[in-house]
């Protein structure tokens, strides 16, 4: 398709254009499609982006296509970009998958705070590990809650999470 690979250049000219403008600041790109109309893959945008924009330090991914959010992940995890999510809905999903942070629209900071918390950082296990380690954790948090009544500690984060409470799977 030469489409996509011609929006893509002329979207990361019209980044160098907005980077050069500030060359001091670290530069982070909006990937937005749903409002933007820019419809092409993030994974397809950060490829060898640093050598274009030497300030490029993330991306803020607001997009829906966790499969495009995963590769940019895998990808680029040696440029130690940041990764900052931006759906509400699949923040947990992104999380699991390396996202470093998170600018959400409508979620609560502490409770985004304590599900920072409460996956990272995953186990180096194999690929699909990190999603069965996240749902035993939740087991353990919710059979606690069940025999030891709520566990203020684990959803504020104010006390420290206790290896029987949340059991440590390294």
């Amino acid at each position: 398709m030469t489409f996509p690979a011609v929006l893509s250049d002329v979207l990361i000219n019209f980044l160098k254009e907005v980077a050069a403008a500030a060359p001091a600041l670290p530069f982070y790109y909006y990937h937005i499609p749903a409002l933007t109309g820019v419809k092409i893959r993030a994974e397809e945008l950060l490829d060898g982006i640093q050598d274009k924009i030497p300030t490029f330090q993330g991306l803020k991914f607001s997009d829906t296509d966790l499969l495009d959010f995963r590769q940019c992940v895998d990808q680029n995890r040696q440029q130690q970009f940041a990764f900052l999510f931006g759906v509400d809905e699949q923040l947990l999903s992104a999380l699991v998958m390396g996202a470093t942070g998170a600018v959400g629209r409508k979620g609560d900071p502490a409770l985004l705070g304590a599900a920072i918390r409460a996956i990272s950082p995953p186990p180096p296990l194999q690929p699909l590990t990190p999603c069965v380690w996240l749902c035993v954790r939740c087991v353990s948090v919710a059979k606690a809650e069940a025999t030891d009544g709520p566990k203020r500690a684990v959803l504020s984060g104010t006390r420290k999470q206790t290896p029987d409470v949340i059991p440590d799977y390294d």
